[in-house]
């Protein structure tokens, strides 16, 4: 897994306790975060766009999974929180840091980090056309 190089006590959101990415989340989520939250015991966490895409679901303008001590899941969290605050801007096809995150700056941008946002992007776009697909068929509900 392509992460944080750095232990889990330095990473920029842990050290300084940061949760600001977590509020009103449009985080895409992929088939396989869909299963390795699902394997842990985790349920009802997504939600499907009318375009196929499964998201991160929100309560109260929050993650679902943020919680009083921070992120519940944080050791298996969502590929696209793992590579955050490096997003995939669509108007540029170009990947960046969100400069909304507070410490963006503290992050480095790894080629290995700027690969793995794209594949997510690829990979995601493919399981929304399969889901498309399927609906149309009848084989999976709306």
């Amino acid at each position: 897994m392509i992460g944080p190089a750095e232990p889990e006590a330095q990473h920029p959101c842990t050290a300084n306790t940061c949760t600001a990415c977590c509020f009103e989340t449009r985080l895409s989520l992929l088939d396989e975060d869909l299963a390795r939250l699902e394997a842990a015991g985790h349920h009802g966490f997504a939600v499907r766009d009318d375009r196929g895409y499964l998201r991160l679901r929100n309560e109260r303008g929050c993650c679902v999974f943020l919680g009083r001590e921070g992120c519940s899941v944080y050791t298996i969290r969502p590929d696209g929180c793992l590579t955050y605050p490096l997003v995939y801007y669509e108007e540029d096809n170009d990947v960046d840091f969100d400069t909304y995150c507070p410490h963006w700056r503290s992050f480095g941008r790894r080629p290995g980090v700027v690969l793995r946002v794209l594949r997510s992007i690829w990979i995601d776009d493919r399981q929304a056309a399969l889901r498309r697909r399927l609906h149309r068929r009848g084989d999976i509900p709306c």
